[in-house]
């Protein structure tokens, strides 16, 4: 996200906000939890068609299922923590983070052309 945002040339800025530290705000149980879930999804389909919605999540939650499914197929052969860093993993992680770019350049293009 953070590499798409550079990519269209936005500004990034940090905003401090106050903050409380106390055992109550340190964890969080089921309950609120799934309000807080709930509430973001509710967010997002509130501003957001929700083909529009379901497509852009499908989208986001790719890259994290193909790495976990590229690493449960891999986990037998792994015998040393050097076996990670083989060229197979490392191509996969290359390939998602150009993928990730994709939307930037898309829009980038669309702008320079229209």
């Amino acid at each position: 996200m953070i590499a798409q945002i550079l990519w269209l040339g936005c500004t990034v800025a940090e905003v401090s906000c106050p903050t409380k530290y106390f055992p109550e705000a340190s964890s969080i149980n089921f309950r609120r939890s799934l309000r807080y879930g709930i509430g973001c999804l509710a967010t997002g389909l509130e501003y957001i068609p929700l083909g529009t919605f379901a497509w852009a999540t499908a989208l986001g939650v790719f890259p994290a299922c193909f790495l976990y499914a590229l690493a449960g197929t891999q986990i037998e052969s792994v015998s040393s923590v050097g076996n990670l860093m083989s060229p197979r993993p490392l191509m996969s992680l290359l390939f998602l983070a150009l993928a990730a770019l994709i939307p930037a350049v898309w829009k980038k293009a669309r702008h320079q052309a229209g």
